[in-house]
């Protein structure tokens, strides 16, 4: 394949793309802000919190839709050479089919490079700040450079992580009186969150502060301490797994999985993130035989909608098979390599047929 021919196609392909991006990402982002728009009013949450939410939210939500978009984005492109007969003509001057796939392939790793580092350096720390705001939609929470504070009644709360829905970093606990002197200051490594709602304090020293007696202070393997913070709000404050990098992802999983944690819902998105080049190779190949099929799919219009069908299973698979994994006890590997390879081998056996 020449030069010029190889970037035309190319142009085609990555404008067809990015134009199915665009539009993908516009409706999806107004879907998340109506959703988010719900939680104005409550805590100090504004709607330019909601705003600021969905544009922090952008570069995930963007790896989300970007196999459906390589997809069309193919098609799309491919489809165009094919309705004004030029994937004809370069087929008859020796161009291969297997000459185009090679094309997409090169393409597609190239965007595969892009995604991997917007992985670990872009979505992590976006979604970081994303979550710091929906810590808003609370009564007199907040965050600062020492972490996440919350307040209720007379109990205050100082949280340094919060790394899962079941695991807390360090944190400190403050019992007030009604002029606000501490009477009682909790430390702790770390917690554990027990489905009752009652954490679990690690490795705990509790401090008890009388104004007529000195000081008091105890060491302690364990203590339970009764959370004042509803299933609702603990959702808006754990960082999701996505907000980690991929390195960091590892370090929890194996630091986790030696305490007995279940890790799960992370090695889910720790493949989901390994398999990415496998994926987006798989939606792009699958667009070949569908673009440059002769005998069913003559319109674009036609191929753009079976497409956009296959992108649809294709991310209900997903979602289904990390949901079935979770509840079966499936392998993550095994639930998140199986719909790109199934998209892989169909898209090598019908464009072989071509």
């Amino acid at each position: 394949m020449t030069y010029i021919v190889g970037r035309y196609i190319s142009t085609l392909v990555l404008k067809n793309g990015l134009f199915s991006l665009t539009l993908l990402l516009v409706l999806f982002s107004i879907l998340g802000l109506v959703e988010t728009l719900e939680d104005v009013g409550k805590g100090s949450f504004t709607v330019v919190n909601a705003i600021s939410v969905i544009i922090l939210e952008v570069p995930n939500r963007v790896l989300e839709l970007l196999p459906i978009s390589i997809l069309l984005g193919c098609v799309m492109g491919l489809g165009t050479l094919a309705s004004n007969q030029e994937a004809s003509a370069m087929r008859a001057s020796g161009l291969a089919v297997m000459s185009f796939s090679k094309l997409i392939v090169c393409v597609t790793l190239t965007i595969s490079v892009l995604a991997v580092l917007a992985q670990n350096y872009v979505v992590p720390s976006a979604e970081q700040q994303a979550q710091r705001i929906k810590a808003y939609t609370l009564e007199q929470t907040n965050y600062t450079d020492d972490g996440f504070w919350s307040k209720k009644n007379n109990q205050l709360i100082r949280i340094e992580t919060f790394a899962s829905d079941n695991i807390v970093g360090a944190l400190e606990i403050y019992e007030l009186s009604q002029s606000g002197n501490v009477l009682r200051a909790i430390t702790a490594e770390h917690a554990q969150i027990h489905s009752d709602g009652l954490w679990e304090l690690k490795n705990v020293t509790e401090t008890r502060l009388n104004s007529d007696q000195a000081p008091s202070k105890k060491v302690l393997p364990s203590l339970v301490w009764e959370s004042f913070f509803t299933p609702n709000q603990l959702s808006a404050l754990v960082t999701p797994p996505r907000a980690l990098s991929t390195f960091d992802l590892i370090k929890y999983i194996r630091a986790n999985q030696n305490d007995g944690v279940g890790t799960r819902t992370h090695e889910l998105v720790l493949w989901q993130r390994l398999v990415v080049p496998l994926m987006l190779v798989a939606m792009a190949l699958i667009g070949v035989p569908i673009a440059l099929s002769s005998t069913q799919f003559r319109s674009t219009s036609s191929r753009s909608l079976l497409a956009g069908a296959i992108g649809i299973i294709f991310y209900l698979l997903q979602q289904i098979s990390g949901h079935l994994a979770t509840l079966l006890e499936l392998s993550p590997a095994i639930s998140v390599l199986a719909p790109p390879i199934i998209i892989l081998l169909l898209a090598i056996r019908y464009t072989k047929k071509i």
